[in-house]
């Protein structure tokens, strides 16, 4: 509560007084709590640029329980994890961070609790962002190859925060694929289900899943993939023509025309040498 008004120092102390009271405790309840004292204390530490005492904070958390068996302690300690790959990239610590993000995975990437997975799927979602943050194409591929291990780990998890993090790693990728030339397997039927999905049950989300699914035919198109390009052009018509928020709406015009225009490029292209190019669009992450 105190770290949600601004008061993070008095936040850092409150922790710390469960951690005094409490942190020699045997009891599975006050076990939980301290790993979420010392998660909490974490956040609050980083949110007044004490990065150091932070990471102290997360890796405390992963010492105490990091060897237990109890599923509300193993999701404890990957959500230490995550939040230490999250300050380690902050501090320009990159290898660091891709080590912390992979230890989530080896750890719980094979645990059934959907809790878990969500981690997981945030550790390969970060790792890419991270990795992607370094402007270099070699490690854009590893961005890439991180993506596509949350779609194919959870592309057809049926709750929404998995949905959505599988719909961000699908969306993300494009726009990795396209700003460095990375390599980039083009959506299944699957992936865009998997996209729509999210918005369909998030409204909010509706926008970056229209993108998603445009840039995806833009690809396409500019590779002399047209008849896929269309298909992609008409995913976003049939699954979000209905939208009504405004930059959807114009996303699903934009696909409407260009959707004819790659039906058109192959007789074009027989008859002239002057290539017609479809409209793009232009994205920021």
């Amino acid at each position: 509560m105190f770290g949600e008004v601004g008061r993070f120092k008095d936040a850092v102390i409150a922790y710390e007084q469960i951690l005094e009271r409490f942190g020699e405790s045997t009891a599975p309840e006050l076990r939980e709590a301290v790993a979420d004292a010392l998660n909490n204390r974490g956040v609050m530490l980083g949110r007044l640029d004490c990065a150091e005492d932070a990471l102290v904070s997360y890796e405390q958390v992963v010492e105490r329980f990091g060897e237990s068996a109890a599923p509300e302690l193993r999701e404890r300690v990957a959500t230490a994890l995550v939040n230490k790959g999250l300050r380690l990239a902050d501090l320009g610590r990159v290898e660091d961070a891709v080590v912390t993000y992979d230890q989530v995975v080896t750890r719980f990437g094979d645990d059934t609790g959907r809790a878990l997975h969500k981690q997981v799927a945030k550790a390969l979602v970060n790792k890419g962002l991270t990795l992607a943050d370094l402007r270099q194409l070699d490690r854009a591929k590893e961005a890439t190859v991180a993506w596509e291990q949350v779609v194919d780990r959870f592309g057809e998890a049926n709750t929404l925060a998995l949905r959505k993090l599988v719909a961000k790693a699908l969306f993300t990728r494009v726009s990795c694929s396209t700003t460095w030339r990375a390599p980039m397997q083009r959506y299944s039927r699957t992936n865009r289900l998997s996209l729509v999905s999210a918005a369909d049950t998030d409204g909010r989300f509706a926008n970056n899943v229209a993108k998603a699914l445009f840039k995806q035919g833009v690809i396409l198109g500019d590779h002399g993939g047209f008849e896929e390009a269309a298909i992609a052009y008409e995913q976003v018509v049939e699954h979000l023509g209905e939208a009504i928020e405004p930059p959807v709406r114009k996303l699903v015009a934009k696909a409407l025309f260009n959707k004819g225009v790659m039906l058109l490029l192959p007789r074009l292209r027989r008859c002239s040498a002057t290539r017609v190019r479809p409209d793009s669009h232009s994205f920021r992450r």
